[in-house]
């Protein structure tokens, strides 16, 4: 079994500077050789502005997105949902779903 963690959003420096959504938030985690930084929304799309350019995983649904611009637009979820973007670092190990898609996981 392939463990799958994301160190930011058990550790990470919480901000919502540069996000604009209903419930949206941005965390960064750093120690030695870990780099970890997502972005996440609840319930509602939203727009984070000032990230870190790169490659970015959804968690929920795989989906691949390259921020160049340093501004991430999600698309629009409903209530009770969720929009989880790992930058994909050496120290990354979500490389997109991180689950099979079933009853609560689509």
């Amino acid at each position: 079994m392939i463990r799958r963690e994301v160190p930011a959003l058990q550790k990470g420096q919480y901000s919502t500077t540069g996000c604009t959504g209903k419930f949206a938030y941005k965390r960064r985690y750093t120690e030695g050789d870990i780099d970890s930084y997502v972005l996440v929304t609840v319930s509602g799309g939203a727009t984070f502005k000032d990230v870190l350019n790169g490659t970015y995983y959804e968690a929920v649904t795989g989906e691949k997105v390259t921020v160049t611009n340093n501004t991430l637009t999600t698309d629009t979820i409903g209530q009770g949902n969720a929009r989880i973007y790992v930058l994909d670092t050496p120290s990354n190990t979500v490389k997109g779903q991180i689950g099979p898609t079933g009853t609560y996981l689509k």
